[in-house]
């Protein structure tokens, strides 16, 4: 008689544990991410102010991003330029404000406008004869 209870005790606690592992499975398959509904968490899909991404040795205000790839012309005021991680001409060829150019790990040509008052962030393999009206802040490798 007490193997009936073994068993039954047994049976049960496999039960529970199959139970408990189902539940994990299915937690883990759960499409909220771990912070939603708690105070403070960022929400899904929500954009990304351009004054957030823009790197501390820039210091004028940013109001957009433009990314830009290869030979490109671009218009704006108080603009993010973010190269890609190649060789880059990139020209600023209407706006009046001021824009943050980051290159990548390229050889990059960067050309701001006049008294705008632009600032570039470069790698350590562009010349600085490749960077017009704006002001190298850093370098990076």
């Amino acid at each position: 008689m007490k193997a009936r209870y073994l068993f039954a005790a047994a049976l049960l606690g496999l039960v529970v544990l199959l139970a408990a592992n189902l539940a994990s499975v299915f937690a883990a398959s759960n499409p909220f991410p771990s912070g939603a509904g708690k105070v403070g968490a960022p929400a899904r899909n929500q954009a990304i102010p351009a004054s957030q991404l823009k790197p501390s040795e820039c210091t004028g205000t940013v109001s957009s991003v433009q990314t830009v790839s290869g030979t490109a012309s671009y218009g704006g005021t108080n603009v993010l330029v973010v190269a890609s991680s190649g060789a880059d001409t990139i020209t600023q060829n209407a706006g009046s404000g001021y824009t943050c150019f980051v290159g990548g790990a390229g050889v990059d040509n960067f050309t701001g406008r006049t008294g705008a008052g632009d600032q570039c962030i470069v790698s350590n393999a562009t010349p600085a004869g490749n960077i017009k009206r704006c002001t190298i802040v850093a370098r990076r490798p």
